[in-house]
């Protein structure tokens, strides 16, 4: 069972009187990070019927007349599709502090929400939820809660004012954040395994550990270089025509960011989740079509190698990411997958896949741009899935 959240929203001990609050940098920090909590709860608390985050965000709520104690989703594949939700709505400006006519200056969120969809595909896969308990499954789980923690704070405190943003990034640091937001931010699980290592400066070409001690969701330098992207292509102008590298060079900045300062310390470092990976790759490769020998330590003598395969490979979704609202596509012009075998917990490997879906993205925002954001329309709408067991 989730554990529940403390709710407290007194500000002031007077009957219709206004007191003046300072934000100060703790505050502002807090406040983000309350919105990123407020999409992953199974309700808002309300008031007057209403999801009551103060935030204006309409997507927190199942049913607003639910008076009991919020709790964080606890299905690891709702969840996900509530973060790519989150993801889109945030891309699409459909959020309190959202200017529509600034769409797409926050270029990651569009290629983050298919990404986090992806992810819930993969938590679905018959054969991942046969093994919850299976370090694959958790790990997976794991950085994409505390990917998201990391990463929608910073877009969220960027839209709420630019200027305090850049004044203030340095000063984020989850120990500071104000009561009860602090409370339930540490009961989100794996809280102590993760904070100390979310994130850790990178070498944003090798992956390489620059700081190691980092942690508490404080800035990098990749993360304030790529917000200083979406600042300078907000100032060039609608029309102008360095818009869409500035948005590609802000897209990049975040995509080493989250692959390496954080996902890479957090999951792809750790052996047992490379061994769940290596033996995905096993599966997908046609050398395991020939090979009686698993078949065999799996107790399937009377199964040949290749219905083996084709059975496991039935439990599992390939690797690949869908550029559309759905699971799958058979459109190969809406789909990335990498090419020849490529070894996921290899940084630079991953990043050159990366690098490819992510043009791909973005050819498909400049020719097809309508279409790709009604995909993150209905994306966005699965902020308001329910959680399940």
């Amino acid at each position: 069972m989730p554990t529940p959240l403390a709710v407290n929203g007194q500000t002031n001990d007077t009957p219709h009187t206004v007191t003046d609050l300072k934000c100060d940098w703790p505050a502002f920090w807090t406040h983000a990070q309350q919105y990123a909590l407020s999409q992953i709860v199974t309700h808002a608390p309300v008031c007057q019927d209403k999801p009551d985050y103060r935030n204006g965000s309409p997507g927190i709520a199942n049913d607003s007349a639910n008076k009991s104690t919020p709790r964080f989703v606890s299905n690891f594949a709702v969840r996900a599709r509530r973060i790519a939700g989150a993801y889109a709505a945030v891309f699409l400006e459909d959020f309190p502090y959202g200017k529509k006519e600034l769409v797409g200056r926050f270029y990651w969120l569009g290629l983050g929400a298919f990404a986090a969809k992806q992810v819930a595909v993969t938590l679905e896969a018959p054969l991942l939820r046969m093994t919850k308990a299976m370090p694959t499954y958790t790990l997976l789980g794991q950085g994409n809660l505390w990917l998201f923690n990391d990463i929608l704070p910073w877009f969220y405190g960027y839209a709420v004012d630019p200027a305090s943003f850049k004044e203030s990034a340095q000063k984020r640091n989850s120990n500071d954040f104000l009561e009860p937001v602090r409370k339930n931010f540490r009961l989100q699980l794996d809280y102590k395994d993760v904070i100390a290592k979310t994130p850790m400066q990178r070498d944003r070409n090798t992956g390489e550990v620059i700081n190691g001690k980092l942690g508490y969701l404080q800035a990098t330098p990749l993360v304030t270089e790529g917000f200083d992207y979406v600042k300078q292509w907000e100032d060039a102008g609608e029309h102008s025509r360095f818009r869409p590298k500035l948005a590609m060079q802000h897209l990049f900045n975040i995509a080493y960011h989250e692959q390496g300062e954080v996902l890479q310390g957090l999951i792809y470092d750790r052996i047992v989740f490379d061994l769940g990976l290596d033996f995905q790759r096993v599966l997908q490769s046609k050398k395991f079509d020939d090979n009686r020998v698993v078949a065999s330590a799996l107790g399937l003598g009377a199964i040949t190698a290749y219905e083996l395969a084709k059975l496991l490979r039935a439990q599992i979704p390939p690797l690949e990411l869908v550029l559309t609202s759905r699971d799958k596509t058979t459109d190969p012009d809406h789909k990335s997958a990498p090419e020849g075998d490529i070894t996921m917990q290899n940084y630079i490997q991953r990043m050159n896949w990366i690098g490819k879906a992510a043009n791909k993205y973005d050819l498909l925002m400049t020719s097809h741009k309508d279409e790709m954001h009604s995909y993150l329309r209905e994306i966005a709408g699965f902020r308001n899935i329910p959680d399940t067991p």
